[in-house]
């Protein structure tokens, strides 16, 4: 991973910022979500946050495992 993409996603927080702004568990009407995404260049040459799919998870287990 370059230093870059590194800064983007962990220090930057570009990815978490983007999916709170969704605000994706009121978007996918379930308390818990996947969010699919991409980090691409843009046309620019900057760094972006694609989103690919959102799925709502019927069947996941929220903060409790057996």
């Amino acid at each position: 991973m370059s230093q870059e993409v590194y800064d983007f996603v962990f220090v930057q927080r570009q990815v978490e910022n983007k999916l709170c702004a969704l605000n994706i568990p009121e978007v996918c009407n379930m308390p818990t979500c996947g969010a699919d995404v991409a980090i691409v260049r843009g046309e620019q040459g900057d760094l972006e946050v694609r989103i690919l799919e959102l799925n709502a998870r019927a069947t996941m287990v929220s903060g409790v495992y057996s």
